[in-house]
């Protein structure tokens, strides 16, 4: 089993030109926290996994499975999630219980039309508001 190692940006504590992203999340090291938020996002979904056993053959191993992520959140990728997630924590310590509305009003801003784009207007979509994407 490899390890895991967690390193911190020398640059997050310094000081923020840009002001106002100390209420940025962390990123989490607590996977169940992210499942169970993840969960609460409409469209997210787990992924399949399927076993390619011809594959495996060829490749002279006794199995081989696959993620299929083409429909994660109807992105087509697992890189997909940062955003929607951080948008995600946003919307579950929104004074607005219900996560579907809880966030009508704000809009999220990127300059990567990318995944990280389409991460954040997904998310910024799921829960009501809306996203700028340069």
């Amino acid at each position: 089993m490899t390890q895991n190692n967690i390193l911190s940006n020398p640059f997050r504590t310094a000081s923020k030109p840009f002001g106002g992203l100390d209420d940025i999340p962390f990123p989490s090291v607590d996977a169940e926290a992210a499942i169970k938020l993840l969960f609460e996002c409409l469209p997210y979904r787990q992924t399949p996994l399927s076993n390619y056993n011809d594959l495996a053959a060829i490749a002279g191993v006794e199995e081989i499975w696959i993620k299929d992520e083409t429909q994660r959140m109807g992105l087509g990728s697992f890189k997909a999630l940062g955003a929607a997630y951080v948008i995600a924590h946003e919307a579950a310590n929104a004074p607005d219980t219900n996560l579907e509305t809880s966030l009508i009003g704000q809009t999220f801003v990127t300059a990567s039309a990318g995944n990280h784009g389409l991460s954040l207007a997904a998310g910024a979509k799921t829960f009501g508001a809306k996203a700028v994407i340069y």
